[in-house]
Order: C-alpha cells, then structure tokens, then sequence
C-alpha cells in the first residue's frame, strides 16, 4: 500500500472522529453556556432586584442554593441512568436541567468575586483543561491506570481535610500549609479525571461506539470537568489574595 492511499485511509477514519468529538464539544459548549447565562441573571437578581444585603432576600437566595446543590446529585444520577437506557430524551432533559442549577450554584461565586477575578480564572481553567484535552487525546498510553492515583490523592486530601479541622484549634499555622496542600491534591486530581475521561472519549470514537445518547454523556462528562477545574481554580486565586 502507497503512503497516499495510507493517507487516503487515514483522513476518512479522521474525519468521523473529529466530527463526533466537535458534536461532544457543542453540547458541552451549551451546556457551559447555559450555566453562564443563568448565574449572571441570578447574580443582577439577587444583587439589584432583591438584594441579599436584606435577610429575607439573603434567606431565599441560600435556600436555593441548597436546593440547587441537592438537586445537582439527583441530576448526576438520573444521567448516569439514562446513559443505560440509551433513550436520548432521558439525558438531554436532565442536562439542560443540571446545566441550570450548576448556573444558580455558581452564582455564589459571580456574586461575591469581582469580575476581572472570575475572567483570569476562566482564562486559567481554558488553559488547563486544554492542556488534559491533548494529554488524554493523543495518549497511546491507557490512562485509566491513573485512576489508583486520583483514589490516592482524593483519600490522602480527605484524610488532611480531618487532621486540618484538628490542627486548626492547636496548630493555626499549620493548618494554613495544610489546607494548601489539601487544595492542590483536589486540583491534581479533577485534572487526571479529565485527562482519563477526554482519553476514554477518543476510544469510545474509534471504537465507533458512540450513539448520540452516549455523545451527550461525554459532552456532560468534559461539562462537569471543567466547571470543576473552574472552581478550583477559582478557590486558589481568591486564597492567594488574601
């Protein structure tokens, strides 16, 4: 066989792939987009037309919060169901629905932190998700491996998180260096996710088991990635302020 029809063969194996992963990364997109929309208009709600400044106004806006934070996990899961049901109507509901609530959740932050703060900070997640993206999509290496190092860094930062509610009456400065340490385990963490997850992704296209269901699982996968990775680093540039 010529290097051209090699070529040949390889373009037309490419082009599915890279349409499936755009399709994933449009819904992922909206869903983003949605989010975005949604804590804006919560943020001018709650800080001009009913301003949390005023108790009643501040007791209803928290309410929602927990509300949203609860229904966040029911979300999770009726996604998670709806992948093995393989009907497209049971996750795209759900997501637009979670893309919502992650919206008033976020809220929170657009809020309280002032704007030139959230834009640096979605410029860093941009950069750091896009930086997993090309580890997990050009990987020949299987990386579900790194799944043993996500539990570790989760149950070490876990087992900190306790040692550091008891170091934070005996030991206040270590509690800080802890506390540190603690932040950037979940960081390394939700990055290696997102790597393992852009890496299944990829085999799941070449594997060409992809249906427009699982296509809005993954694009719900690479969503929660992010926002993830957002708030995390988020939390480190308002820390690091301060």
């Amino acid at each position: 066989m010529t290097n051209k029809e090699q070529q040949i063969i390889y373009d037309a194996d490419a082009k599915p792939s890279s349409k499936m992963m755009g399709m994933i990364f449009l819904y992922a997109l909206v869903a983003l987009l949605i989010s975005g929309v949604v804590s804006i208009a919560a943020s001018i709600l709650f800080t001009y037309l009913l301003p949390i400044s005023e108790e009643a106004n501040a007791l209803i806006y928290y309410i929602i919060i927990a509300v949203s934070g609860f229904a966040l996990i029911g979300m999770m899961i009726w996604i998670q169901i709806g992948v093995f049901r393989n009907k497209t109507r049971h996750i795209l509901i759900p997501f637009i629905i979670y893309a919502c609530l992650m919206g008033f959740f976020l809220s929170s932050f657009t809020i309280f932190i002032d704007f030139y703060t959230i834009a640096v900070a979605f410029g860093i997640t941009c950069l750091c998700f896009l930086a997993m993206f090309l580890v997990g999509y050009f990987s020949k290496v299987n990386l579900n491996y790194l799944g043993i190092v996500v539990v570790i860094l989760f149950v070490g930062a876990l087992l900190l998180t306790g040692i550091n509610f008891i170091m934070m009456f005996f030991a206040p400065i270590a509690w800080t260096y802890i506390d540190w340490i603690v932040t950037f385990a979940f960081f390394a963490a939700i990055m290696l996710i997102t790597a393992i997850d852009v890496y299944n992704i990829r085999r799941l296209i070449d594997n060409g088991m992809v249906t427009q269901n699982i296509a809005l699982y993954c694009a719900f996968n690479i969503y929660v990635d992010f926002i993830y990775i957002f708030i995390r680093v988020l939390a480190i540039i308002v820390r690091s302020r301060r």
